[in-house]
């Protein structure tokens, strides 16, 4: 084992709606897609078995993006601590800088603001919600999912202050009664949910300013993942 670098087994991996993406042979996105006869990579947490790296000591928490094998030599740049701070290692994989990216930096989300999430009960959308209430919206963060299980588990255990379920339709007239308010920022992590979005974006069904922020894959065209941002 080469100096400063560390033998780590993987306890565990993370799988993300991507991952069929990469299996294409273009997939046409701003990351490498998976190649033959290699481990497919991606980020995973495992724990320091051996180690010649003062940085990382044995049995040390980490993580990296070595991905689909069981274990792997890595140096303290490719494999970092998880935070001591998370309830446990697994809680460092999750898509918390997509679900942040987007609402901080390109809805920049406000005190006093009410924010609406669709697919508010996946990976992104489920994170969005909690960072848009950790930054001050105002006691009004909106989420919709397809079931009415996942609309308790919003407002049950995520603390989103209302869910609604777009399969009872009507999605508009949902979101209106249930903000009571309009909404100033959309996080909008589906392609349908965009066409929402611009329809929501037209004064005077929302303020003049309101942010709108759209994630989404195209799967039909392999394009690339995309996290755009407007302004009504």
């Amino acid at each position: 084992m080469p100096a400063r670098s560390s033998y780590v087994r993987r306890t565990y991996l993370q799988l993300t709606a991507v991952t069929a993406d990469l299996m294409r042979q273009d997939p046409g996105l701003p990351m490498p897609g998976y190649q033959l006869r290699e481990a497919p990579w991606g980020p995973a947490v495992g724990t320091v078995v051996e180690s010649r790296d003062p940085a990382l000591p044995v049995g040390t928490e980490v993580v990296h993006r070595a991905g689909w094998q069981e274990y792997a030599v890595l140096t303290s740049a490719q494999a970092y601590p998880v935070d001591k701070a998370l309830p446990a290692a697994y809680y460092a994989l999750n898509q918390g800088v997509t679900a942040y990216h987007g609402i901080v930096d390109i809805a920049e989300v406000k005190p006093g603001d009410v924010v609406f999430v669709s697919g508010a009960a996946g990976g992104v959308g489920s994170l969005a919600g909690q960072i848009a209430k950790a930054v001050g919206a105002r006691a009004k963060v909106i989420g919709s999912a397809g079931s009415a299980a996942k609309v308790d588990y919003l407002t049950g255990e995520l603390g989103f202050d209302a869910a609604i379920n777009y399969r009872d339709g009507d999605l508009l007239g949902q979101l209106r009664a249930a903000a009571r308010a309009p909404t100033e920022s959309t996080f909008s992590s589906t392609r349908s949910a965009a066409t929402l979005s611009r329809r929501l974006c037209k004064p005077p069904r929302t303020p003049r300013g309101s942010r709108f922020v759209v994630r989404w894959l195209d799967n039909s065209t392999a394009a690339s993942a995309r996290i755009r941002g407007w302004t009504s």
